[in-house]
């Protein structure tokens, strides 16, 4: 059997009208199915939220965990608790992937420098998109004015622009406001054993405060998401 190099968390309630096209764009991936595992944490959806789910069962190697308390954070605990892969990322029902390639192109730069330990993911934008939407997407965190005013985008971290995603370099005073991400899951082990929540804008500044300060942006890959 081949070990799991990706484990995707995506925790749900009444998610019927997002989740199959959000599980699509997982499902083209160019990337081995044997190699990443999805877990849906469920919040005892009231809806055909697991139905849907249930009809990817046989396409790639997914499983459905219920969590009783309406907490997404609860819910992403409960996903990398049960986590079977080298590497970590959490997405929202109504997140999908841009591209077929993007676990390719986020997991590359793992492979090519083990001194990084998180890759942030980036939004992106079409041009049909709501207004609301393309006006935030346009900033690579979603960000708002008043937060980019107040924030780091990832351009002051950048310390490499290589062929196929920048180096950047974090320091608890310069951490881009972005959870949105994919880490080495075995990082936060220790971090996470007492916690109840996985609070996934923390894990950045937790991974520069445990002495790990390099990442990775892919800036031609990451995720829509309509707002």
């Amino acid at each position: 059997m081949s070990k799991i190099e990706l484990s995707i968390v995506i925790p749900t309630y009444n998610e019927e009208k997002d989740i199959e096209e959000c599980l699509n764009s997982i499902l083209i991936q160019d990337f081995p199915k044997s190699k990443f595992e999805v877990i849906i944490v469920d919040n005892f959806s009231k809806d055909n939220t697991k139905k849907i789910v249930m009809n990817f069962s046989d396409k790639m190697n997914i499983r459905i965990l219920d969590n009783p308390i309406k907490d997404a954070e609860v819910s992403k605990m409960i996903g990398y608790k049960n986590a079977k892969g080298k590497f970590f990322m959490y997405m929202d029902a109504d997140m999908r992937f841009s591209d077929n390639s993007f676990v390719k192109k986020m997991l590359f730069p793992f492979e090519d420098n083990q001194k990084i330990v998180g890759n942030f993911v980036r939004f992106r934008v079409k041009k049909d998109h709501p207004p609301l939407t393309r006006t935030l997407s346009y900033d690579e965190f979603q960000r708002d004015p008043i937060l980019k005013f107040f924030t780091l985008g990832i351009k002051k971290v950048v310390t490499e622009k290589k062929k196929d995603y920048w180096l950047c370099y974090c320091d608890k005073n310069r951490i881009p406001p972005q959870g949105l991400m994919i880490y080495r899951k075995k990082l936060i082990k220790e971090y996470i054993k007492d916690q109840r929540q996985l609070i996934d804008n923390e894990m950045p500044a937790v991974l520069v405060d445990l002495g790990y300060r390099y990442f990775a942006y892919v800036p031609d890959t990451g995720v829509y998401h309509l707002l």
